[in-house]
This record gives structure tokens, sequence and C-alpha cells, in this order.
């Protein structure tokens, strides 16, 4: 492919336009009450009625994109951008995060909630409850990060990148696997298989669902006809291409936003010359029309050259996005 490339291309650029005027940082978080909890229903429905669970986890994804695309500081080809730290969550790097929380209504007693960052999508750590009392937190690797803020009791949960992992995944029997395996753990079984395979797997089922189109409409598929656990072969890609291009998931947004902020050039051979062999992707709008969110790249600033102001040191810098600390929180600032 390398040979065949142009040595530049020419796509959409970043324009200001594009920019939300809202928003253009994390939105203020200051205790766990103002971290949003978006909620899936994995029960089983009433006999003799129909299965719809896969609409359900539809419209659970569906929610988190369009939180994403409300606190975002612009969108790039209608991807929202994840957002810029917020200084009034120091000392967290300026992050904001939200939960998930997976419930059946057919047993009401188990929740399990996980917690993951705006800015990459990541999955930190899980808390699950039984009988109407919540377990600690259990954070995965510390050097992640983690809210400053009181999130009660904090354990460590040693868990090494399960999100690089390969896993099958299938349709309702793997969102019970999750559901089942998480709230049914014993914390002295520290070196559980089945806890860390349920972990890998949500890290697919929501991660990497929010990160790449063809990731989600295949789960989508697959809950809708209650597959069984099988490889993740997207589009008739083998098993290897695709978790290359979901481990590869920023470089793809680094390309992408260093284009839009240039204007829409894009130097072809350097960025895309491997993407072929590598991802079986044969363009930049074949790349960018498989994500879903476009993680932001902390080494550019947003707002292309064109519409960005000549500094004037000393004056006072007023960031659209921050809250007064002496404001109340807006109920609908996700």
């Amino acid at each position: 492919m390398a040979n065949q490339l142009p040595v530049q291309q020419q796509v959409d650029p970043l324009g200001h336009e594009h920019l939300n005027q809202q928003r253009m940082c994390a939105p203020r978080q200051q205790s766990l009450n103002n971290v949003p909890v978006i909620h899936l229903d994995i029960g089983r429905p009433p006999h003799g009625e129909e299965d719809d669970l896969a609409q359900r986890y539809e419209n659970f994804v569906r929610i988190i994109i369009r939180r994403l695309t409300k606190i975002c500081p612009a969108t790039y080809y209608g991807k929202p951008i994840t957002p810029y730290p917020n200084a009034a969550n120091h000392p967290t790097n300026g992050h904001s995060y939200f939960r998930v929380v997976f419930f059946s209504s057919t047993n009401d007693y188990a929740r399990v909630e996980f917690l993951i960052r705006d800015f990459d999508l990541y999955l930190l750590g899980f808390t699950r409850q039984l009988d109407g009392e919540w377990s600690p937190w259990y954070r995965f690797t510390p050097s992640l990060g983690w809210p400053s803020f009181d999130m009660g009791q904090v354990v460590n949960y040693r868990f090494d990148g399960g999100h690089e992992h390969s896993v099958d995944m299938g349709g309702r029997e793997t969102l019970e696997f999750i559901f089942d395996t998480i709230w049914t753990w014993h914390p002295n079984d520290v070196r559980s298989t089945n806890l860390k395979l349920a972990v890998e797997k949500a890290f697919t089922l929501i991660c990497e669902a929010l990160r790449f189109q063809y990731v989600f409409d295949e789960l989508v598929r697959r809950i809708q006809y209650g597959e069984d656990s099988s490889p993740l072969d997207i589009a008739d890609l083998p098993r290897e291409r695709v978790w290359k291009r979901i481990g590869s998931w920023g470089v793809m947004c680094e390309v992408a936003l260093e284009a839009g902020l240039n204007g829409g050039l894009l130097r072809t051979r350097d960025k895309m010359k491997d993407y072929d062999r590598i991802y079986h992707i044969n363009s930049f709008l074949d790349m960018i029309n498989g994500l879903s969110v476009l993680k932001r790249i902390e080494k550019s600033h947003l707002i292309p050259p064109v519409h960005q102001r000549t500094p004037a040191y000393g004056m006072p810098v007023l960031e659209p996005g921050f809250i007064p600390l002496d404001q109340d929180y807006p109920p609908d600032n996700w």
C-alpha cells in the first residue's frame, strides 16, 4: 500500500464551527455525587415475552455517547473528542468520570458498578452491592489514577492491562457471566481467573464498544441473536487483526486529530503507510468511520491556529468550562 499512497491527502479540517463553546473542559466533579451513573438492566424478560436485552444495551451505549458529546470540547467528523482537564478537579489531573451500574430487574439484591474515566474511557475499578450493602471499591493498578475526592473504602486489586488481551464475546451469557462472577466473587480469592476474565469482558463490552463503532455493532448483533462466546472476528477480520485495531485506539485518534488541526492536510505516507498491512484499514475515512469517540491529544491546542489569539501575558484567563466554586453544581452538567 505504501507505494500507492499519495504523499499527502486533504481531509476535512477541524474548524471553529466544530468547537463546543459551552464546554471546553471536563465537568467539575468534587464528590462521588457529582459523578453520573448510567444503568444497564440485564434481567431476563418474563416467560413468553421477547428478550429486548440487545435494545437495552444499544440504548445504554448511546446514552454514554450522548453524554460524551455534550461534555466534549469539539467534534471531528461528528465524533466527540474527550474533554480537556478542569482545574477545579485538582488534584486528579483535571479528570472527570462516569459510573456504570449493571443490575437485574429479576435480582433486586445485587448490583455491580464500574468507574470509567472520560479522558481515555479507561475502566479504573469496580464495587458491588449485596443485600443493600456496598463493598469497598476495588481499584486496579494505582498508577492509572483515581479520583482525589472521598470514594469510601478503597482496596487495591492488581489487574494488569486486561484491555489489551483478546477475549471471546457472546450475547446474553457474556453479560450474565460478568455480572454473576463479580457479585459472587470472594475477596480472598485474589487469583481468581474467572474474575480476571469477567473484568476483561467488561472492558470490551463497555470501553471498546464506546471507542469503536464496529465493536459496538458486533456486540449488539451477538446479544440480539443470543450467541455463545467466540472470538471477536469482526467484518471478516481474523481475531489478531481485530485486537491490533482495538489496542491502537489512541494512535488512530492522534492521527485523526493531528490531520484536523493541520488544516485537514495528512502526510499520508508517514501516517497511513502500515495501516492496510497491520489493521486492514485502507484510508483515512475508513479509519475514522470506525471510531465512535476520539481521545484528545495532549500536545496540541484544540483550537486551530487560524482561530487562536496571540496570548497577552498578565491578562486574566477565563476558561468557559469552569464553574465558579461558589455556584451550585448544575443538575444537567453530566
